[in-house]
């Protein structure tokens, strides 16, 4: 087989940055058939009625907070001055190119803190291994092969995820006859401990639930039992809802719902809060850093039927999510194998005859 050789991106590629567009010609969403995807330097900024480019092209953002990231056009498309349009030269696949872009880590490349940005002369000079062109070739069919697997996993997630909104809210709003009360009358509402990042460690047997939507970290110690419902209370993500099946430590912008009421069902009222999930965001107040102040959390009305009544729609609203939660840890499965493939298709390692 031919030798593999080592080349700069300016090599393979002739580099272009696209055009300004004005931010009000810049369409939410297209409304008609003649608007093309304007692509900026975070990717798709929304749609345009003209186009600057046709054919299949890999597109670099250079500035903004993704800038490095790397996008595949398809068809009729806009490049803005914030995106770069990468146009293979000498026979040189654009699909090929697009994985060898993307797995270059170009964000490596930026400089800039407030607003950064990569240059095109930069990109231009960036190292590459290239192969012969019939092995580009079949590089990019094996790696398009695990994009469409994980195209289709995430609109089945996608799909089950609206299917599940639909079910809990038929489930759960079907209520004239429960009974009523506040949450803070069904359960204590309890503000946990800040916990700063110097005290936690990296191999802790217990994750730190703090204002997010995942852990922010790990410790050795814990101060919440397994089987505790938790409500964000601080950040961008206040309001969130999450059951924890372990247990783990709250942190200072998380709230935990603990001695529950033994008229209450705990996998039932985390569907109950988690329907009402926007509700409860919408209750955030400040703006530099938002939050959730606890006397709203704890005016939050609940309704709710029989002990029986609860197990019932909490056992067909966990199988619901349990579907959900296989299918996104099989979804994290393919992109760690793609990676992986990547990894050695892209440096030479495996050699596609």
């Amino acid at each position: 087989m031919a030798e593999w050789k080592k080349v700069k991106l300016e090599d393979v590629a002739l580099l272009k940055a696209g055009k300004f567009v004005s931010a009000q010609t810049i369409a939410a969403k297209p409304d008609s058939v003649n608007i093309y995807p304007c692509f900026g330097g975070n990717g798709v900024r929304g749609f345009v009625p003209n186009f600057s480019h046709e054919g299949v092209f890999p597109i670099i953002g250079r500035q903004g907070a993704l800038c490095g990231n790397v996008n595949l056009a398809q068809g009729k498309f806009y490049a803005t001055e914030h995106a770069v349009v990468a146009s293979p030269q000498n026979g040189n696949d654009s699909i090929w190119l697009y994985y060898a872009l993307f797995y270059a880590n170009l964000n490596q490349y930026a400089t800039g803190q407030a607003q950064p940005g990569i240059s095109v002369e930069t990109i231009n000079k960036v190292p590459f291994l290239l192969p012969p062109i019939e092995e580009q070739k079949k590089i990019a069919a094996t790696l398009s092969v695990w994009d469409s697997a994980i195209e289709k996993m995430e609109k089945l997630i996608e799909a089950k995820e609206c299917g599940h909104a639909v079910l809990m809210n038929e489930m759960l709003k079907n209520s004239k006859t429960w009974s009523c009360t506040c949450l803070s009358d069904m359960a204590t509402i309890k503000k946990g401990k800040q916990l700063n990042a110097v005290d936690m460690i990296s191999d802790g047997a217990y994750y730190v639930m703090n204002g997010g939507i995942t852990p922010s970290g790990n410790t050795d110690d814990w101060n919440t039992a397994e089987n505790t419902i938790s409500i964000s209370e601080g950040g961008n993500s206040c309001g969130f809802v999450a059951f924890n099946k372990e247990k783990f430590w709250a942190g200072g912008h998380c709230y935990t719902l603990i001695d529950l009421n033994e008229n209450i069902s705990v996998r039932f009222l985390f569907h109950y809060l988690k329907n009402m999930e926007k509700e409860i965001m919408a209750m955030r107040v400040g703006s530099g850093l938002p939050n959730i102040q606890k006397d709203s959390i704890s005016d939050i009305r609940v309704l709710y039927p029989s002990k029986k009544e609860q197990e019932r729609i909490s056992n067909v609203l966990d199988d619901s999510l349990s579907e959900i939660i296989l299918l996104k840890q099989q979804l994290e499965n393919y992109k760690k194998q793609k990676q992986g493939l990547m990894q050695k298709l892209l440096t030479g390692q495996w050699r596609v005859k």
